[in-house]
């Protein structure tokens, strides 16, 4: 009998839509279970929805209307299911404020949209659950 293999679960937080759906149509195609929220609050019900496997990485923007991509990665923080998970700031935000908070809070890659290509963004969320 073989294993079934489970996909990795990535939850996308990303308010401009046509962004979110071009990265949910990679993360899909390169294997990924996607779960997608265009805002802080519907990413803090989706997370806490999944009781049965928390996301194995999260992809965060920083500018989200309501509560901040740091706000919402804080709150996540502070909760003991969900300390470790692997996050990857994805932002318009690269300034040396941003970047120290967000590394305070236990980031594993952060990345400025208009200086990466998507598709070597989604190579890292697959590097960053490689081993997971």
């Amino acid at each position: 009998m073989q294993k079934r293999s489970v996909k990795k679960r990535i939850l996308v937080v990303e308010d401009e839509l046509s962004l979110l759906t071009a990265i949910e149509t990679m993360l899909e195609a390169s294997g990924f279970e996607v779960i997608i929220a265009s805002h802080a609050e519907e990413a803090t019900a989706k997370i806490f929805l999944y009781d049965d496997r928390k996301p194995d990485l999260i992809w965060l923007d920083i500018n989200l209307p309501h509560l901040n991509g740091l706000d919402f990665l804080q709150k996540i923080r502070d909760d003991e299911k969900f300390k470790n998970t692997p996050v990857m700031i994805v932002t318009n935000y690269g300034d040396a404020v941003t970047r120290s908070r967000a590394k305070k809070l236990g980031i594993q890659a952060f990345f400025v949209k208009a200086d990466h290509a998507l598709g070597d963004i989604v190579d890292r969320a697959r590097e960053l659950t490689k081993h997971l």
